[in-house]
């Protein structure tokens, strides 16, 4: 009897998660804050033992601060290919790594509400253009 090749892309799925998490210095409670799981709910993506889905997955690669498509790249290839996730350290953006070990240590949880509100607002002020900024500012 085979494996079932959707339970071994689970497995490596979650090699990947564990190893990029782990890279950054990450616990699986601050991943899980970091994207509204619980650090179980994270610990079973890890072991394969729950499947992801798509729009977990990408919430998941945003705080892990890796693009979707580097965490998935080669995944339904030849099962000989099964080499763990790319870890490399650097993130996309600089101080993404300080941001979410800052943010993982926030012990209160309205505290990392508040942190998290505030970096979706000024996230949200950089998407609009400098008009929409002083009428936004006018206005609220």
């Amino acid at each position: 009897m085979t494996a079932d090749p959707a339970c071994t892309i689970d497995l490596m799925l979650g090699e990947r998660i564990r190893s990029r998490r782990r890279a950054l210095g990450l616990s699986q409670a601050s991943l899980g804050r970091a994207v509204g799981l619980t650090f179980q709910q994270i610990q079973k993506y890890e072991r394969g033992v729950n499947r992801v889905s798509v729009s977990t997955l990408t919430a998941i690669c945003q705080a892990l601060a890796m693009p979707l498509e580097r965490m998935i790249a080669g995944l339904g290839d030849d099962p000989a290919a099964t080499a763990p996730a790319p870890t490399d350290r650097g993130p996309p953006v600089e101080g993404v790594e300080s941001l979410l070990s800052a943010y993982g240590s926030i012990r209160r949880r309205q505290l990392r509400r508040t942190a998290l509100t505030f970096v979706q607002t000024l996230a949200r002020m950089d998407e609009m253009d400098d008009a929409e900024l002083v009428t936004h500012d006018r206005d609220g």
